[in-house]
């Protein structure tokens, strides 16, 4: 069985070699490995780092393009692969010395997505697991994962069928900065009928304070508003797909929801302008986001959505944590 590892690489120097020595020192498997990595215009050694690899990974293929975001990078990725299964890892994250012995076992029947548990790694080394919702080995449709998943849908701590990806014609949206993972596998979870728990840490995240993701200046700040809101309005488009009293429209529209609630709650964690908000929450009451309707979720979030759907106070709420942060300042 061939497993392709999709690579995006910018500006890696300094941890792509981790990843590839977990990547290397596997306990033992028969695995067959395709490696695409491409380096997406670094501007440090990432690419002379990929070419020494080459010497050692025969199963490795370098390609280099111009700076164009991690999402276009792995459509590029996607048309390359020749695996019958396939995992998309970061530069500066690495996998679980078990992960492919593990994995292997699990590929003895076709399944859709393998999910897993995975680590998150703090900047002094600390590491936290993060279980599956379900027991190792539990079989579900995507629908039912969706239900059951807390709003993370990252990529990876999933496996997805090669075929049932190129089948189902899924790629990225390549258009925006975020939240295009959430929105690759809401359109995966949403098609798939054979989705398999493994409640084992395959993965860790290297959690980085100072990563391109975690930028606060306010031009990063508004592109990654621009960006929710067109992964916002492709979401209603995959939930709009199914009839308005279908289970798959209902699950769909639960996600949509927690992501909405999610974005008006990061307004005020990051500080947004308040004009900026004002006209934010306009835009999607005119979409028909606002208010948020019935959602499953803890009475903490429930107790968010309340407030939101009462404009002037989520706005007394902003300003005043405006103003505390302002207090804070001076």
């Amino acid at each position: 069985m061939l497993l392709s590892l999709i690579i995006p690489v910018y500006n890696a120097e300094h941890t792509i070699t981790r990843l590839f020595d977990s990547i290397m020192n596997q306990k033992t498997h028969s695995l067959k490995l395709e490696i695409i990595a491409i380096n997406d215009g670094s501007t440090d050694n990432s690419l002379q780092f990929l070419n020494n690899l080459t010497g050692q990974f025969n199963e490795l293929k370098v390609f280099s393009t111009q700076n164009q975001g991690v999402y276009k990078t792995r459509n590029f990725a996607l048309s390359k692969i020749k695996g019958d299964y396939v995992w998309m890892l970061d530069a500066d994250d690495y996998i679980s010395l078990n992960a492919f012995y593990l994995i292997e076992k699990q590929l003895h029947e076709i399944i859709d997505v393998l999910h897993f548990a995975y680590n998150i790694e703090d900047d002094s080394g600390s590491i936290k697991t993060q279980p599956t919702p379900k027991q190792s080995y539990s079989m579900v449709d995507g629908l039912s994962f969706l239900e059951s998943n807390d709003g993370r849908l990252y990529l990876w701590n999933n496996i997805y069928n090669a075929t049932f990806i190129k089948n189902q014609k899924l790629l990225f949206l390549a258009k925006a900065v975020n939240l295009e993972d959430s929105l690759f596998n809401i359109s995966v979870f949403s098609r798939a009928k054979r989705v398999k728990y493994l409640n084992k840490p395959l993965y860790t995240y290297a959690f980085e304070v100072n990563s391109i993701s975690r930028k606060k200046n306010l031009n990063h700040l508004l592109n990654l508003g621009e960006s929710s809101y067109n992964v916002h309005m492709n979401t209603i488009k995959i939930r709009n797909s199914f009839m308005s009293n279908e289970r798959g429209y209902k699950v769909i529209n639960n996600c949509l929801s927690h992501s909405v609630l999610g974005f008006f709650y990061s307004l005020i964690v990051e500080k947004y302008p308040i004009k900026y908000v004002k006209k934010t929450y306009n835009l999607y009451k005119l979409q028909g986001l606002l208010p948020v309707k019935k959602y499953k979720g803890s009475m903490k979030v429930q107790f968010f959505k309340n407030l939101l759907n009462c404009k002037w106070l989520y706005l007394v709420l902003f300003r005043l944590r405006s103003f505390s942060h302002q207090k804070t300042i001076d």
